[in-house]
């Protein structure tokens, strides 16, 4: 921190501080740090997203979502967004326990990023077909456990979401 406060404000110098302090698990220099980037740099995405985490990472969940919104809306071409941002801000809803809310990041990244979702599929094998057939079948590989599969929905967000479509369709239905 010292370097970047001799030379007015070198912002890459405070990005690699708070990811050494995130790694040491010092969450609270991390946030302080993390502002300070933030003033340097306040369009910047990454200064929000990093803060996001540190406070995620240090309880305190509502901070965390406010800076991923912060983060993700100032991250430019959303198309090309990683889903770090959106699963982060979801693990927050989740420790808040507010488990409807936390599937709301994750559908939009899902939304925005459809594309990304689908795997691109890969030739298998250079042999030729004949000779893959009598081959035996590859082994079974272990299925691996996805990110989300912690994230547990109650049955009372269906509802919900329900009631919400329910009333957008009555506001579509309204003469004006």
């Amino acid at each position: 921190m010292r370097y970047s406060e001799t030379c007015d404000g070198h912002a890459p110098s405070l990005r690699s501080a708070v990811n050494i302090l995130l790694m040491l698990t010092d969450y609270g220099t991390a946030v302080v740090v993390s502002s300070k980037l933030i003033e340097l740099e306040p369009f910047n995405d990454n200064g929000y997203f990093l803060r996001a985490v540190a406070n995620g990472r240090g309880g305190s969940s509502q901070k965390a979502i406010d800076d991923y919104t912060t983060a993700i809306e100032l991250f430019g071409n959303k198309q090309t967004i990683s889903s770090v941002s959106y699963l982060g801000m979801a693990r927050s809803y989740e420790k808040l326990g507010q488990f409807c809310d936390a599937i709301t990041p994750i559908e939009t990244w899902v939304a925005l990023n459809r594309r990304a979702t689908i795997p691109a599929r890969r030739a298998r094998s250079s042999r030729p077909i004949a000779a893959r057939a009598n081959a035996r079948p590859p082994p079974r590989r272990a299925r691996r456990s996805s990110p989300f599969r912690d994230l547990i929905v109650s049955s009372s967000c269906r509802s919900r979401s329900t009631e919400r479509a329910a009333s957008s369709s009555s506001i579509l239905a309204r003469p004006s």
